[in-house]
């Protein structure tokens, strides 16, 4: 799971726009990293920026897209954690083991 928060009052509101049922802000999230490359939780523990996504003409205008906050990616239990032992058959029969028959259709 990953959790965000931003700060509505840096929205550039010029850059919302109407789709077919609703007003849209299209984000973009960066990590994180530090001189090596690496992707590293900053000092609060965020692990990255969101930023408010521009359209081609404002980035080709030189302007640029403002930080509006940051998110951080909470440890996601697996499927596998989820899964719980089946609980044990008691009164189940044990299967029969058969002995070698000659005149079975199995052919080994």
């Amino acid at each position: 799971m990953i959790t965000g928060k931003i700060d509505v009052t840096k929205i550039l509101k010029e850059e919302l726009y109407q789709g077919k049922t609703a007003k849209y802000l299209d984000l973009v999230m960066f990590p994180n990293k530090d001189e090596l490359g690496n992707e590293v939780p900053d000092q609060y523990g965020n692990d990255g920026v969101i930023k408010q996504s521009l359209s081609k003409e404002s980035r080709d205008s030189g302007k640029k897209a403002p930080i509006l906050g940051n998110y951080k990616v909470k440890a996601a239990r697996s499927f596998a954690d989820n899964i719980k032992p089946a609980p044990a058959f008691k009164n189940r029969p044990k299967p029969v083991v058969q002995e070698d028959d000659e005149d079975s259709e199995i052919p080994f």
